[in-house]
């Protein structure tokens, strides 16, 4: 019996860090102007529970001068997932103040015969530096992040750092974000590259 427990636990434990594997914060604390949309792709590399790659599309929209959404769609180690946030950024950032904000969203995602959803949240401190090479911009972010897989429910924790990169001579922005695991979650390693919707469009008329 007490091996059949062990067992058990051990399952419960690899279920949830797996159905949990597509979940990254993925920004900073930062806004769009507003009536902005920027395009994006990620890959995300696992650095626990054997590895695996997941790829992830996304458009950011500002709705305000303190609120964006994001949504997304991707697959790789997890089948399929799809989702959506909302940043809010009631303290942005001004001469020595950092930006804090809070970032909610929810998933949803298909592995094999497993039905994926969760929700997360992520508080967010960044802070703008400019450079010689571009603006960047830091940030960090303790995620918490609640996931149900067939009527089982299970509570994930993060560290996460990264920084966006707005590169001084396009419209591109780069970024690279280093997530840790801090209870029943799992570690990963993401960057991602990303232009303005408007770009997009002028790229396609040349």
């Amino acid at each position: 019996m007490r091996h059949l427990l062990q067992i058990g636990l051990l399952l419960t434990l690899c279920l949830s860090s797996s159905a949990q594997a597509y979940l990254t914060v993925g920004e900073s604390a930062e806004i769009l102007p507003i009536s902005t949309y920027r395009l994006g792709a990620a890959p995300q590399f696992y650095l626990s529970d054997g590895g695996g790659l997941n790829v992830i599309g996304y458009v950011d929209a500002a709705l305000t001068d303190s609120t964006s959404m994001r949504v997304q769609a991707g697959g790789g180690e997890i089948d399929f997932f799809t989702g959506a946030s909302f940043k809010w950024v009631p303290i942005p950032d001004y001469e020595n103040q950092p930006a804090i904000g809070l970032k909610v969203g929810a998933n949803f995602g298909r592995e094999g015969d497993k039905t994926l959803t969760s929700v997360q949240l992520s508080p967010l401190v960044s802070k703008k530096v400019e450079t010689d090479y571009g603006l960047l911009i830091p940030y960090t972010s303790l995620s918490l992040s609640r996931t149900s897989v067939r009527g089982e429910t299970s509570t994930g924790f993060q560290v996460v750092g990264g920084t966006e990169w707005l590169h001084p001579d396009t419209h591109f922005q780069f970024g690279a974000e280093l997530g840790l695991e801090a209870k029943d979650s799992y570690s990963y390693l993401m960057g991602w590259i990303s232009i303005p919707l408007d770009e997009v469009k002028k790229l396609k008329t040349r």
